[in-house]
């Protein structure tokens, strides 16, 4: 039977601020695969605050994988609906501490079902979040966010419920409605 470390594989004992471990999954000689299940739920504070519990990053070093659920996205638009800048932050640090890991490959919750689950992921995700911060920072409203966001990753899945949530949450709709965030 694989055993199971409850203690992160890096020392640390929370993936950004919300909870969530990284799992070690080491298979004992001769085992080719297992199986797992985990169990993941969202308990929601208040209208902009959420905090997943029970998730985790689950990393098998023997095969170089790394199941990176709702930390790397795939080609889809991040929702950033319900972070800060502080969060965002932790985030890419969290991102750096599984690049850490040197996965062969990641697989992320969100992602086009016909892309690779290829460790660029993780920089492609680091980067995203960059820029959502760099142009939060230049633009007045969620729509000129929203469209220089679009302008940097046009292709990318699902803008029309993640990035616009995204956008609303950090910027007013208009140059005279107060900022949410």
């Amino acid at each position: 039977m694989a055993q199971v470390n409850p203690k992160p594989a890096l020392g640390w004992d929370v993936f950004v601020t919300l909870g969530i471990p990284i799992v070690t999954i080491e298979l004992p000689p001769g085992v080719k695969q297992a199986y797992f299940q985990a169990m993941a739920s969202t308990l929601i504070h208040g209208a902009r605050d959420a905090v997943l519990v029970d998730a985790l990053i689950l990393n098998v070093p023997s095969i170089g994988l790394v199941v990176a659920g709702d930390a790397a996205y795939n080609d889809v638009h991040l929702y950033l609906a319900e972070s800060n800048a502080q969060t965002r932050r932790e985030w890419i640090s969290a991102l750096d501490k599984i690049e850490s890991l040197n996965p062969r490959a990641v697989v992320a919750s969100h992602k086009r079902p016909e892309n690779e689950d290829n460790p660029r992921i993780i920089e492609e995700t680091r980067q995203y979040i960059r820029d959502f911060d760099r142009l939060a920072e230049k633009t007045r409203t969620a729509q000129e966010l929203y469209d220089k966001m679009l302008e940097l990753y046009p292709n990318r899945v699902n803008p029309g419920w993640a990035l616009w949530s995204s956008a609303r949450a950090v910027k007013p709709l208009s140059q005279t409605a107060e900022n949410p965030k």
